[in-house]
């Protein structure tokens, strides 16, 4: 088993205020898999929830709203909704 070092609990930040020193996602990046082309519409979309029978539980999170608007740019470029888009980034990320 190793035996990491230890990471500081807390960090201070340019206005000297002091901060959780959690790691920094931006070094992690993510890709959305291609949107599959439907054959028309089919009303509601769906994201496809991992595994049969996981129930879908909704998920608050306060994001400023530039953020927003890049999240809903770029999940529309790719033929995502900002939901989807958060799905699946966030299913990459915990796969790792």
């Amino acid at each position: 088993m190793s035996n990491p070092e230890p990471r500081p609990a807390l960090r201070r930040a340019a206005d000297a205020t002091v901060h959780p020193a959690a790691p920094h996602l931006a070094a992690l990046r993510a890709e959305l898999p291609p949107k599959p082309k439907g054959k028309g519409a089919k009303g509601a979309s769906h994201v496809p929830f991992p595994g049969d029978g996981d129930k879908a539980v909704d998920l608050v999170v306060p994001l400023p709203k530039a953020m927003r608007k890049q999240l809903k740019a770029r999940a529309a470029e790719l033929g995502y909704t900002p939901e989807e888009a958060a799905f699946h980034l966030l299913r990459v990320w915990l796969d790792g």
